[in-house]
């Protein structure tokens, strides 16, 4: 069972936007769209405009559509196969602050009487 992920196309968002306007169960709109429902429950989650003004509040496909690429990390690339490539790990809060903690410790360790 190899199934590769998908991001949603910008006609199954809009199809979603109208099934949530309809006051379809989040279920339901999964299983036409043929998703599992957590990525349902995450796109309206991550999209869902909030704003005192009733009228720029709730999920438009078109923003979301439009923000979906700048989430993904900087120089992350996903293969077929899955692997990510471009992963440069970050540097340790001890390096950043200019200590070492192993030697902090080693040189209370060795002063104490």
């Amino acid at each position: 069972m190899t199934e590769s992920y998908r991001h949603l196309r910008y006609d199954e968002r809009e199809a979603l936007a109208k099934m949530r306007d309809a006051a379809i169960p989040v279920s339901e709109i999964a299983a036409r769209l043929g998703r599992h429902r957590s990525t349902v429950y995450r796109e309206l989650r991550r999209n869902f405009m909030h704003d005192e003004e009733a009228w720029f509040r709730g999920y438009f496909p078109n923003v979301a559509h439009n923000g979906a690429p700048p989430r993904r990390a900087p120089g992350v690339t996903r293969s077929q196969d899955g692997i990510s490539h471009g992963y440069r790990p970050r540097p340790s809060a001890s390096l950043v602050a200019g200590t070492n903690c192993w030697k902090d410790a080693r040189d209370r360790l060795a002063t104490a009487h």
